[in-house]
């Protein structure tokens, strides 16, 4: 498989700043997804282990707010 090496000089904080969360969030989020196998991050650089299974997940992710807001 490809791996997508990301040079992004941003914080935790940064980050959820940008996408109005928590650092908290994004924190247990990184941490998730490096328990999964997919991403490491170093310096600010996140090594994608699996773009496209990254993806599937985030699409994953999508569907079922858009469910979960449909249900609502």
């Amino acid at each position: 498989g490809e791996n997508l090496l990301l040079d992004i000089p941003l914080t935790h904080q940064e980050i959820a700043d940008m996408i109005g969360a928590s650092r908290q969030t994004v924190s247990s989020a990184i941490s998730d997804l490096r328990k999964r196998g997919l991403i490491d991050m170093e310096n600010h650089r996140i090594q994608v282990h699996d773009p496209d299974e990254l993806v599937n997940m985030i699409n994953e992710l999508k569907q079922a707010a858009q469910h979960h807001a449909a249900a609502s």
